[in-house]
Order: structure tokens, then sequence, then C-alpha cells
């Protein structure tokens, strides 16, 4: 990745790129200090709102919101990723890297989700004449995300309500989305600042990456059977590129009464990788839990 290397950065131009929005990525050819190299990203996009368009859809405070919010602010990057074989996306906060939209409990709300809901699925239909687009869930077709009552919602629409059409924007194309990087550089005896542009992108997801959970035991400590709550945890974070679990004794039961249970899982991150291990010490009720197979 540029940026790793410990040579002094003396020039970089971008000399092409090219946006395959379908599928959230940037191609773009580099030149550091005499040298090219392809970088590929996926985008991070504001999500704006035609009726207010100083509004974006955001997570600040942990609930999705659309309301105008500072430049720049993380919480109001969202990511597009491919429902694979359909025509659908999902759409993924970067600040909050498990947060999903979902109307999977009736409302639009953002957090941790199941692969297989689709509820989280949105399929984004363009408006006639116009560069807006309708945000149409998959579960309930008939839901769209609006603002015509002031806050965010997904519910039944008009259509020539503006409060329901929607633009996403790379932030500033490809330049206003790298970091700015204060590097020390050596020019001869003498030593110097330099401000650079460089690429930190938001790395693309290798393929096959997801979380596979393999075993999954509440109460190991306990002697309860092993792998006694495998299939429910597979349940929530199967097919997941990354998987944050809180222990619910509501959803995983009792195994072992009067035991201060802790909770371990074994997983993968695809096919033929190596096995990873996540663990919670007794008592391990109510606490979360991170499987990690991507790191933005």
């Amino acid at each position: 990745m540029i940026g790793a290397r410990k040579e002094p950065i003396v020039t970089l131009k971008v000399t092409s790129c090219n946006s395959f929005l379908s599928h959230g990525l940037i191609s773009c050819l580099i030149i550091v200090s005499g040298y090219s190299q392809s970088v590929y990203a996926y985008t991070a996009e504001n999500i704006v709102n035609r009726l207010k368009p100083s509004n974006k859809l955001h997570v600040q405070g942990g609930r999705v919101k659309s309301s105008a919010i500072y430049p720049g602010a993380q919480a109001a990057l969202w990511i597009r990723e491919r429902v694979r074989g359909s025509r659908f996306i999902r759409l993924r906060s970067r600040y909050r890297t498990n947060f999903y939209l979902h109307i999977q409990r009736g409302r639009l709300q953002v957090g941790a989700i199941n692969p297989q809901w689709k509820s989280a699925m949105w399929l984004l239909q363009r408006v006639p004449g116009t560069s807006y687009v309708r945000i149409q869930n998959r579960r309930q077709p008939y839901k769209y995300i609006h603002i015509e009552k002031g806050r965010v919602q997904a519910s039944q629409i008009r259509p020539d309500w503006k409060s329901a059409m929607w633009t996403f924007k790379r932030i500033g194309g490809v330049g206003r989305s790298w970091s700015s990087v204060v590097r020390e550089t050596r020019a001869g005896s003498r030593r110097t600042k330099k401000t650079t542009k460089l690429i930190v992108p938001v790395k693309p997801i290798p393929k096959g990456v997801h979380v596979e959970i393999l075993q999954a035991t509440y109460g190991s400590n306990c002697k309860v059977p092993v792998g006694n709550v495998t299939k429910k945890v597979q349940a929530r974070c199967n097919g997941l590129v990354n998987c944050g679990y809180r222990v619910n004794p509501g959803v995983l039961g009792d195994p072992a009464r009067g035991c201060r249970k802790d909770f371990l899982v074994i997983y993968r991150c695809g096919k033929g990788k190596p096995k990873k291990r996540a663990y919670l010490s007794p008592d391990a009720s109510g606490k979360g839990i991170d499987l990690i197979c991507f790191k933005n």
C-alpha cells in the first residue's frame, strides 16, 4: 500500500481514474517518485437529499439521521455493497463498520444485520430525467427512504416527493477522499517537513472473505456440550464481512444454571482460511464480541 514505503515521496501525480460505481470501486493509476501503481478502493460516499441538499444520511450518535453535518464527517460516509447475484445493494456505514441500514423491525434503523435479511437490501431506482435515485427496500417494496416529515424514515411515498430522492456523492471524486499526511523527509543533510496528498483508500474486500462460524459454545467453563449455540451464532453471523455479536441469554438460553458462563467462538474468514478464536471470560452475559475478517 502506498505510504508504507520508507523512501521520501518527491512527487505524486494521478494520471487516470476510472469509476465503477455499480461495484463501489475506483481504479486510479498513480505515479509516485517515478513508479506507477494501480490502486483499487471501495468508494466512500455521502447520501444527499434532493429536497434539502444540506442534509446527509449519517449515524452520528449511533442512530440513522438526515441532517446537516460538518464537512468530512466520517459518520456521513457510506459504502455500497453489492448483494451477490442480484440487483440489490447493502448500505454500510464506513464510520461504524458493522452498521447497515435496514427495516427488520419495521422502522428504518442502522445496526448489525443477518446476511439473509432482505430488509437490509435496497434497490436504487433512477428518477427519470434527473441524476437522483429513490432507495427502495427489497423486503417491503412499498417502502422508500425519505424525509417528508422532517426525520428520516422508510414508508410509502408519492412519486413527486423530492424528499424521497437522493444522490450519492463521492467525496470530491478522488482527491478529497485522501488524507493529508505530514511526512518527514530528508534532502541530503537537511531535514524538512512536507505535506503530501497520499491515497488512504477504503480497501476493497477480497473475494470470498466473510465470517464462517465453525463452533460456538456458551458456558464451556461449566462443562456444557461443546458447540451448544453454534447454529444460533451461525444464523446471526455467517456471510457477513465482520460480525459484532452480543451474548443474550434470552436467545441462547441458560445451559448451566447458577454457573457464570464464558463464551467461545471458533471461526474462519472463508474456505481454506486459518481458524480464529474469539473469547469472552465469565460472566459473558450481556457483553459483546467482535468477529473480524476485514479492517478498513
